[in-house]
């Protein structure tokens, strides 16, 4: 169906971008309130109110901080989208709202009937609020039949995770925009929302007083204080590297297309040639370039948040950047480093190479890997799974959304945004060593496969005079030679792609 809606101005850009600014404090406001109240709860300072039941109610604050956390994400992710300059940028950093979407349906309704804490509350809630519950129902079984389902799933592994072929990462995200992503958004509001409402009035009705006094209560310091380290100048080197390598990846792949496209049409088995597995599984320049632009894109996201909560969420997807990234490129054991990128791709295809220059460029760049694969920060698996995944914690005993709290209100190392900027720099210059290799590998591919190509021509060339001094049949020799010039065809054309 075409889709007729006009893009939005500037003005409403403006405007959509304050917005979410707004829901965004909200939000995070909210979540402090809840987890105010989950140690007020706990702690029995709240014993005083008359039948409470202790145990529902810290199932509707968790289920009320989750959907407040989701509702905070998906603002960060908007933002980010709509502050970006291009597209790239908006693509790699809206593409967390699939996973956003996904986790927080997942959160209250799961799958293949697994229990959730919205479902052990929720038949108490529909006799206290018929209407909105209706609303609710009705929001999310047109998410469920629009989003909920298995290529959804598969969709959002991708998005999360670097996917091991390059090409599914491609093609899973290429239809991914701004458009389709606020869609989703908006279906998963049509049951948030009232859920957000009823699990509001719900607390307010039980806590009274108490949940008054915890919106009293002062919030804690807002200062995010090492923004000074993301100076002008590298965000000019990172910026140039997104223009740059912007549409190398899409030309690649229309590349692969069109190569698939023509060797369909004339049955020509791909496997055969032994440049196809490098150009396809271990494609050194689709694994490199997705780390580098994830992490480029969502360090200029960072660069331009604008409030405390902004800041602390998109560093946090900075440092989940580089942690997924870095445990595809290199990985944090030796075993890790055996299967990752650098040994299976890039220091592989270097073995098949004579260069010495090379060969100590790589030699450079691996000791920085290696340094960069002690860092306590970066392979903090606790911090990722936190930041990951919206659900219970169990290691910990709280909500993933209580959690994240307790790393916002951390002081931000200086070391540690270091360590993130010095990620970024070793993959400015991993991106420029994939580059030299891939060049000369394909000098020395092109000669291969031209080598190859003129064998065949001669091979023909003979049949040709053969055919010409011993076929008599005119006819004869004509279907003889028709085919010798399809076979020809078929070289030139496949010389040419």
């Amino acid at each position: 169906m075409t889709d007729n809606r006009k893009p939005a101005t500037p003005e409403q850009i403006e405007s959509m971008k304050a917005n979410l600014k707004l829901t965004l404090e909200s939000s995070y406001h909210e979540l402090y309130v809840d987890m105010v109240l989950l140690e007020a709860l706990n702690q029995g300072m709240m014993d005083s109110i008359a039948n409470l039941d202790k145990e529902y109610v810290s199932k509707v604050i968790r289920v009320h901080a989750n959907i407040c956390y989701a509702n905070l994400c998906l603002c960060v992710q908007l933002r980010a989208s709509l502050k970006a300059e291009l597209g790239v940028e908006k693509q790699y950093n809206i593409r967390r709202s699939l996973v956003t979407a996904h986790e927080m349906y997942k959160y209250l309704y799961g799958f293949n009937g697994k229990q959730t804490l919205w479902l052990d509350i929720e038949a108490t809630l529909r006799q206290l609020y018929p209407e909105k519950c209706v609303e609710i129902a009705e929001g999310k079984d047109i998410f469920r039949y629009e989003y909920a389902n298995n290529k959804d799933c598969d969709t959002r592994n991708v998005a999360k995770h670097f996917s091991d072929n390059p090409e599914e990462f491609y093609e899973r995200m290429t239809p991914v925009n701004e458009r389709s992503v606020t869609d989703r958004i908006g279906a998963l509001m049509r049951f948030l929302q009232p859920m957000h409402s009823v699990l509001v009035d719900e607390l307010r009705n039980k806590l009274g007083f108490y949940y008054l006094v915890s919106w009293a209560m002062p919030m804690p310091q807002q200062r995010f204080e090492v923004t000074g380290s993301v100076d002008s100048e590298k965000l000019e080197v990172f910026k140039q590297g997104l223009v740059h390598y912007e549409g190398i990846v899409d030309g690649l792949f229309r590349q692969i297309g069109t190569v698939k496209k023509f060797a369909s049409e004339h049955n020509w088995d791909l496997t055969q040639i032994p440049e196809w597995q490098f150009l396809v599984d271990n494609n050194m320049v689709a694994h490199v370039l997705y780390i580098y632009l994830d992490l480029t894109s969502t360090f200029l996201a960072f660069s331009r948040s604008e409030t405390f909560a902004e800041y602390q969420q998109n560093l946090a997807y900075l440092f989940l950047s580089a942690h997924e990234g870095f445990k595809k490129l290199y990985g944090f054991s030796e075993e890790a480093c055996d299967k990752s990128y650098w040994n299976r791709a890039v220091k592989a295809e270097l073995g098949k190479l004579s260069n010495e220059t090379l060969t100590d460029e790589v030699s450079a760049i691996e000791e920085r890997l290696v340094r960069l694969s002690q860092s306590d920060y970066l392979r903090d698996d606790e911090m990722a799974a936190v930041f990951s995944d919206i659900k219970a914690n169990k290691k910990a005993g709280k909500e993933n959304a209580i959690l994240v709290l307790s790393y916002f209100l951390r002081p931000v190392k200086r070391e540690n945004i270091k360590v993130l900027e010095d990620f970024l720099f070793v993959m400015n210059d991993i991106v420029r060593l994939v580059n030299k290799i891939l060049a000369l590998e394909s000098a020395e591919s092109r000669q291969r496969m031209h080598e190859t190509f003129e064998h065949f021509r001669q091979m023909f060339d003979k049949i040709d005079a053969a055919i010409a001094e011993n076929v008599k049949d005119a006819e004869q020799a004509e279907g003889f030679n028709e085919t010798t010039r399809k076979f020809r065809e078929l070289i030139d054309g496949l010389e040419g792609v």
